[in-house]
């Protein structure tokens, strides 16, 4: 991928396997649409998708992505469908999401998140079809199970550049085990 004339790529249910190069930033200036749904995807959403700014559907839905969703995804200026649920995306949903004013419809469901969707101001996710179910988020109905929330899928992991190739490499932080003492 890369420096690409392509002004929408559909690859969905091609089992392509492996990850999203961050050169997908380089097809900013023609790429109206990507959708790499059900493609066997692993690894980091990269940072360069935020470089994407006339993308209006993005769909990564159904693949085995990991990480916490990039605060770049804010600069996709055009998004009106963002799909990232059935994955393992973990951690918050970025603030930069309120930056999405054309974002009609938002699916990040099926993952471990662990915070809501942050408050945005009148015009952004406001009027917004949005679902967050089977996630971990506290005090939200439809979520996962205390179980599911506290296994291994469910751990934070580290999205560090990977010098040996154009990806990104995943690398599981550490966990911290509370008990409670009564």
């Amino acid at each position: 991928m890369g420096n690409s004339p392509v002004s929408a790529l559909v690859l969905a249910d091609n089992n392509l396997g492996g990850c999203i190069p961050g050169s997908i930033g380089q097809m900013g200036k023609t790429l109206n649409e990507l959708i790499l749904s059900n493609d066997n995807l692993t690894g980091c959403l990269p940072p360069q998708i935020g470089n994407l700014k006339k993308v209006t559907v993005f769909d990564i839905s159904s693949n085995s992505l990991q990480g916490p969703l990039p605060s770049s995804i804010g600069n996709m200026k055009s998004l009106e469908e963002l799909h990232v649920a059935n994955n393992g995306f973990a951690g918050i949903i970025p603030p930069s999401i309120c930056q999405l004013t054309n974002l009609e419809n938002f699916t990040y469901s099926s993952n471990f998140f662990t915070g809501r969707p942050p408050v945005c101001a009148a015009g952004s996710l406001v009027d917004a079809v949005v679902n967050g179910s089977m996630n971990c988020i506290i005090g939200l109905a439809s979520q996962r199970s205390a179980k599911q929330c506290s296994s291994l899928l469910a751990r934070p992991v580290d999205c560090i550049p990977d010098t040996s190739s154009t990806g990104l490499r995943v690398l599981i932080a550490p966990t911290t085990v509370i008990q409670n003492v009564a």
